[in-house]
């Protein structure tokens, strides 16, 4: 992480590349796409910043360095319903939300995509016991407060390298870095990150296509097909198509 870079404060808000995420769509894949970038000096989270270290906001905001920095945090865990940060009772937190989420509406974003019943079937594997209504609302936010001025990069479409790499450069062109030889690389191998271990049963039934059996292991994907108006034609402007979910 960055603390140790800027022992004087936070970068400037130019400096900062946004990214935000639903949990389980690629986030940390994206977050290590971007870090390879010469031009980036590395990333920071909203949690870093709020819970591990709060020193961080005291003194003036000034980046030491010529390089950008990647300010991720996720949408769904972050965001209330109307797209802007819930303002706690932390002080430090409020400081960190006037500095750099007044407008929210006028940043650019890069995003991770993936079906949501794939998010929806990773988060379950790794926390079984919690509840996964907020993936769906994450994805709704997408469709909607972020649809307008953020970057899609769907990690799970079966695209060409060619098509890969025109999509990996837009992303960075996007958010005013300079495509890098790199990419290349990245978009022949697409090595995603994080990938959970684990859920062979409702992998084999998402494989399968057999979405009654996967509703009757996992009650959230009724509300998920609930939610298809709202999410369908925002995923299918991205390439998505037959999704198993949809009607």
């Amino acid at each position: 992480m960055l603390h140790h870079v800027f022992p004087d404060g936070l970068p400037l808000p130019d400096k900062i590349v946004y990214m935000y995420s639903v949990q389980h769509t690629g986030t940390w894949f994206v977050l290590w796409f971007l870090d390879n970038h010469p031009d980036i000096l590395g990333h920071i989270t909203a949690n870093d910043l709020m819970l591990k270290n709060p020193g961080l906001f005291d003194g003036p905001f000034i980046a030491r360095s010529k390089k950008k920095i990647v300010f991720h945090s996720h949408i769904n865990a972050q965001m209330g319903p109307n797209g802007l940060f819930k303002v706690p009772t932390d002080e430090q937190y409020k400081k960190f939300l006037g500095v750099y989420h007044k407008k929210p509406e006028k940043r650019r974003y890069l995003i991770p995509i993936r079906d949501p019943l794939l998010s929806l079937i990773t988060r379950h594997t790794r926390h079984p016991k919690r509840d996964h209504i907020d993936v769906i609302r994450g994805f709704e936010m997408l469709a909607t407060t972020f649809s307008k001025n953020g970057f899609f990069l769907p990690v799970d479409l079966d695209l060409t390298s060619d098509r890969r790499e025109v999509l990996l450069r837009g992303a960075l062109e996007y958010v005013d870095l300079d495509p890098k030889p790199y990419i290349k690389t990245i978009a022949k191998e697409w090595p995603i990150r994080g990938s959970e271990k684990g859920g062979e049963k409702l992998k084999k039934l998402y494989k399968n296509r057999e979405m009654r059996y996967l509703e009757r292991k996992l009650s959230e994907c009724r509300l998920l097909k609930k939610k298809e108006s709202a999410i369908r034609p925002f995923l299918e402007n991205l390439g998505y198509e037959n999704l198993l979910w949809w009607s």
